[in-house]
């Protein structure tokens, strides 16, 4: 186990802890709530979901080239946020091979 993936482990064990804690003190309908209380954090929760929509971009397409299945990570991401890709990528992100999203330059983007 490479040094990023027990840093992945340690962050998922940390925010899985303080999701649950957010969840159980707040619900989801007082989180959303809070996250849309001003505009300072309607600011912070639209980002936080524009970079998770990059990220399952990522996830998915990581998961389809390397034969694996994403969407029980991608339901975690819709419910519970970053869990989802931590886990994803803590389980299978190989910084040493081809096969990781952020190892190579192989992936570019092609105007249709």
């Amino acid at each position: 186990m490479s040094g990023v993936n027990v840093l992945l482990w340690i962050v998922l064990a940390a925010f899985g802890a303080l999701t649950v804690e957010v969840l159980w003190v707040f619900g989801y309908v007082g989180f959303v709530d809070w996250a849309l209380h001003n505009l300072a954090t309607t600011q912070m929760f639209v980002d936080l979901f524009i970079a998770l929509a990059i990220v399952l971009v990522i996830m998915v397409r990581h998961a389809t080239r390397t034969g694996r299945t994403a969407w029980p990570f991608v339901l975690l991401t819709l419910g519970f946020g970053s869990i989802g890709p931590l886990l994803y990528f803590a389980l299978y992100l190989k910084p040493d091979t081809a096969t990781s999203p952020i190892a190579s330059g192989t992936d570019t983007v092609s105007a249709r």
